[in-house]
């Protein structure tokens, strides 16, 4: 297999190393609780009719976990319980790969990538729309990237995990629409651009 790479003519291979425009949106919600709806709507329909890839990006596991379980609230379903110690790993810390049993358990099309948890190819093949931090999604690419919760009252609990490196990060994941949502006051690496 080497050898085939080696013979092959680099210089005469066409390739496309322009980047596309990126549609952004901007929406502003009335509540998390209505963020979560519309970004689980958008979602499925980029999944449903184009057959795109979807990633949700947030700053740390708790928000992880605090976007899932609202999301399992939307689908009226048990919310997931990190201080079980059943879906806890033997540090005491969450075990995602209980909490993404628990999303396949109850039929919610949503898996965690991270922390070696999870698999990026097997969930965008099964049209599931991907949660994981900002630090998780460097180097990755996705046609639809969701940025919630960019209000300041919920990233001043985060800022730990969140720096305007991290936003940036973030926001350039993305191969054709980016979508910000917010709830009360807009945070300020938003406000920015």
């Amino acid at each position: 297999a080497i050898s085939t790479l080696m013979q092959t003519d680099v210089l005469s291979s066409k390739t496309d190393n322009t980047k596309k425009d990126v549609t952004p949106n901007l929406s502003k919600a009335s509540s998390k609780e209505k963020e979560i709806d519309y970004i689980l709507s958008k979602s499925k329909d980029a999944i449903g009719n184009v057959g795109e890839t979807v990633v949700v990006i947030l700053p740390g596991h708790d928000s992880v976990i605090e976007f899932i379980n609202m999301a399992l609230k939307q689908y009226n379903k048990n919310i997931w319980d990190k201080d079980d110690s059943r879906n806890q790993n033997r540090w005491g810390k969450p075990d995602f790969g209980t909490l993404n049993n628990h999303l396949r358990n109850n039929n919610v099309d949503i898996e965690y990538i991270g922390n070696n948890y999870g698999n990026l190819y097997n969930s965008g093949e099964k049209g599931n729309i991907i949660v994981m931090t900002y630090h998780s999604s460097k180097g990755l690419d996705f046609d639809n990237v969701f940025l919630p919760f960019m209000g300041d009252s919920h990233h001043d609990r985060a800022l730990y995990y969140f720096t305007d490196t991290l936003f940036m990060v973030g926001m350039t994941r993305s191969k054709l629409a980016l979508t910000i949502t917010y709830s009360g006051k807009m945070h300020e690496f938003v406000a920015r651009i």
